[in-house]
């Protein structure tokens, strides 16, 4: 099975694809509104900004209201692009393969939201971004696990039918990756839901759900992985 195989599913999106990314522009998630707040220091003093990986631009959309900055969206699939351009008007959408970038100027930021553990890598993603476009700061969101461990996974659902990688990257190796870039770790911040989501009726699709424990707190689940999340910030060294 080849990556480009695994990436079909957000290229050609199937329908529960499609839901999922026109779910956001009626309801846009906490996660993002408090990605939002994370990268508030560096987004309020910010110009333009380019979000990579954006879909149907909700949440890219969401971001461009709150910060008034000049925003450029970007995705390989083509049918989100053109839903995306759609549905408003105020901000860019380019369709654009991350591991293939076209160089950008006077950029000041660039975003992620929990596009990069569905690529098959982290390594090209980010080497194109400090390369390519050479912002003053990169923050995403994304599944994290806080020791030198990282795991490429790859989950099959038959009955979509999706095969799609859910992966997830060690911190420590992404701060000394983004190092060799010449960027330096600015936040780094676990995300915690701070609401309950129910288990799907169906088992057989991989939805989010969130699960109690003893403290008060939730473990955020999809189908039966656990999911990390993590916002990640980091500057360019001078």
């Amino acid at each position: 099975m080849t990556s480009l195989d695994l990436n079909d599913w957000n290229i050609d999106p199937d329908p529960e694809t499609l839901a999922y990314h026109r779910r956001q522009w009626t309801n846009i998630y906490g996660s993002t509104k408090a990605f939002a707040d994370f990268i508030e220091p560096w987004a309020s003093r910010s110009k333009a900004i380019v979000d990579i990986g954006c879909g149907a631009g909700a949440n890219t959309a969401y971001l461009a209201e709150r910060f008034h900055a000049r925003f450029v969206g970007m995705d390989i699939s083509r049918k989100l692009i053109d839903e995306a351009r759609n549905r408003v008007h105020k901000v860019a959408f380019e369709v654009a393969d991350t591991y293939r970038l076209p160089e950008q100027f006077g950029i000041d930021g660039v975003v992620s939201l929990q596009a990069l553990s569905w690529m098959p890598t982290l390594d090209a993603p980010l080497t194109q971004i400090a390369t390519r476009i050479k912002p003053k700061w990169i923050a995403f969101s994304s599944l994290f696990y806080d020791g030198d461990i990282s795991c490429q996974i790859v989950v099959e659902e038959p009955k979509r039918p999706r095969v799609s990688y859910y992966n997830i990257y060690s911190i420590p190796r992404t701060v000394a990756l983004m190092k060799e870039l010449s960027y330096k770790a600015a936040r780094i911040k676990p995300y915690e839901i701070d609401e309950d989501l129910p288990k799907p009726d169906n088992p057989d699709l991989m939805k989010t759900y969130t699960v109690p424990v003893e403290d008060g707190g939730r473990l955020q689940m999809s189908g039966p992985l656990l999911l990390p999340w993590h916002f990640l910030c980091f500057e360019r060294m001078a």
